[in-house]
């Protein structure tokens, strides 16, 4: 096997390869699952595997600098006590400029539909509408019990 990141071929067996630094082997940030190199989406979760590499070129650091970046930067928020979560990232569909969040939402075809793009101080962000979270069923299950239910 060859490393997608330079071409050379490592020994077997080899995590990272030592022509260049990257990692050859995936693992799958959500379950811990090692899909085979290569692969777009985890074959235990069906999760989509982050591009590493275009991962770092985005963020501006090297490859073989990510994970030490990635470190640092949890590091430095813990130690200045930004503890809170964010929701742009985390209920939120994509986040990024205009452009790459129309892109996000035209590639989800049927199920961009009825997803908002709304402008988050410098960027954007694609998400359900409030009203898909809103929803209460209490009032239609109010009335359940054990009494109430046929067995």
């Amino acid at each position: 096997m060859n490393c997608p990141q330079c071409g050379h071929e490592p020994p077997t067996g080899s995590a990272f390869c030592n022509g260049c630094g990257a990692e050859l082997e995936i693992v799958c940030a959500r379950c811990g699952a090692t899909p085979p190199l290569g692969s777009k989406f985890c074959n235990r979760a069906r999760y989509r595997i982050v591009d590493r590499a275009a991962l770092a070129d985005a963020l501006g650091v090297k490859l073989a600098d990510l994970a030490s970046v990635h470190r640092d930067w949890i590091e430095t928020a813990l130690r200045n006590g930004k503890l809170e979560r964010d929701g742009r990232w985390t209920e939120s569909v994509a986040v990024g400029s205009r452009g790459y969040v129309e892109h996000v939402r035209r590639e989800l075809g049927s199920r961009g539909r009825y997803r908002v793009i709304e402008p988050l101080g410098d960027s954007h962000i694609l998400h359900e509408t409030a009203e898909d979270y809103g929803y209460d069923s209490r009032c239609e299950i109010a009335g359940l019990s054990r009494e109430s239910t046929p067995l």
